[in-house]
């Protein structure tokens, strides 16, 4: 016990130091400070009647979800359906490799399929068929593409296992068979391998650029797995001190998945988390959660090379980004990340705030129409904590202070349907919000 206490006491020791020598005002203020946040709001109605809290009907296990995709597919006659994915963890308190702890490996997480066009429809569980019974599944970052036209589609998931982080890649069915599966509410993803590196360190997050290749982020240089003292203190401090020791690879597969390419695309990031490739796939955008800001990157579509362009500072620490359809970057994040630690501690009195935002480019600004450039339509300004910039506009899409809904990981905004949803890495459910204006 005493051990435990030297140890807890020297980690808070350097933390503080590292605060006190190395932070900026914002970086403190986000880091440890708690924004007084309403109970829940959105940007696009009234939360109280256009939100709600969805979860599964037959059991508890729909909670603790670091990410979610939507999922388009397109049948043999062209038309064209989209589902939402979410990959939860119910046992991240016990099993969490990038905040720790490292306690217990041995529940398995989820992946979860929610056919939202349905109104009485919730969401359900889907089945890991031919998964190996002795195998880990906690799962982080993921990604979803069609392989073809009517055609089945690929699931990458990456996996924070116990020795070590792996991607897993599953089969999900054709349009038509889904359909036959979503009925009979048994819907399967069929394993195909597992792929490893040792260039995977830390991964967090990955974009699907075709059905063998994507971009991964590695969010540490130095993983908790490491050996204590290493494991305890280092990964800390290269949070808290910015270290620009994160990256980003591409990662390009044969077409029979038994082998794999790693090429470095962009490096220098601290903390790189969520990843996401543009609509018209000429820009990708990385969240840097310790350095709170997105990093904005021109890609070329025929080489799939990146080069930094911009920075945009966050008003809390980002976590995973995707685009809408019409090229807006949305984004969710940790808004006081002390109390995301004590929420993760265990601490049951700690509530975790959300904070999920859009990021406009000036090119895309006179499509939106008319809309607030100063984002003082919030309860809390999003530049009440980041700095204007001239490139990009800031608008609040969702606040809630954790007693609604809690430590917002990600946001997905399907513009068609009018609908967008939140996630949260210990929230339980999912988030559903209709826009209404």
């Amino acid at each position: 016990m005493a051990v435990g206490f030297l140890t807890r006491a020297f980690q808070v020791l350097i933390v503080i130091i590292a605060f006190l020598y190395y932070r900026s005002g914002r970086e403190i203020g986000i880091f440890l400070g708690n924004p007084d946040l309403p109970t829940s709001y959105s940007a696009y109605g009234n939360a109280s009647s256009t939100c709600r809290v969805v979860h599964d009907k037959t059991s508890p296990r729909l909670k603790f979800c670091e990410d979610a995709v939507l999922w388009d597919v397109t049948d043999a006659q062209g038309t064209q359906e989209r589902y939402l994915l979410a990959g939860c963890d119910p046992g991240r308190k016990s099993w969490n490799t990038v905040m720790g702890p490292l306690r217990d490996p041995n529940p398995r997480g989820d992946l979860w399929l929610y056919d939202y066009s349905t109104p009485d429809a919730y969401p359900a569980r889907i089945t890991l068929e031919g998964y190996p019974e002795i195998a880990d599944f906690h799962p982080l970052g993921m990604e979803v593409t069609q392989i073809g036209t009517g055609q089945p589609s690929r699931l990458f998931v990456i996996n924070h296992g116990r020795f070590n982080s792996t991607i897993e890649v599953f089969e999900l069915p054709s349009p038509e068979r889904l359909k036959e599966e979503i009925a009979s509410a048994s819907i399967r993803a069929i394993y195909i391998t597992t792929l490893t590196s040792p260039t995977f360190v830390a991964p967090n997050a990955l974009a699907v650029i075709s059905p063998t290749s994507f971009y991964l982020t590695n969010d540490h240089r130095f993983s908790r797995r490491l050996p204590w003292p290493i494991g305890a203190i280092i990964p800390i401090m290269e949070s808290v001190l910015q270290l620009p020791l994160g990256w980003v690879d591409r990662i390009d597969l044969t077409e029979d998945l038994r082998s794999l390419t790693v090429t470095r695309v962009a490096s220098g990031i601290p903390f790189a988390n969520g990843i996401a490739i543009s609509p018209n796939g000429k820009h990708v955008a990385v969240a840097s959660s310790s350095k709170i800001a997105i990093y904005y990157y021109e890609r070329d579509p025929e080489t799939n090379t990146l080069e930094f362009k911009t920075s945009v500072p966050t008003p809390a620490c980002p976590d995973n980004l995707s685009y809408g359809d019409d090229g807006v970057l949305f984004g969710a994040g940790h808004p006081s990340f002390l109390a995301l630690i004590l929420v993760a501690k265990g601490n049951v009195h700690a509530l975790s705030p959300s904070w999920a935002w859009a990021v406009i480019p000036q090119e895309l600004q006179s499509s939106q129409g008319a809309f607030d450039k100063a984002d003082s339509e919030a309860p809390i300004s999003a530049y009440s904590r980041a700095p204007i910039v001239e490139t990009h506009t800031m608008k609040s899409v969702y606040q809630s202070d954790g007693s609604v809904y809690s430590s917002s990981s990600t946001i997905v905004v399907d513009q068609k349907a009018k609908k967008f949803f939140l996630v949260g890495l210990y929230a339980d459910g999912i988030l559903q919000c209709t826009i209404d204006n």
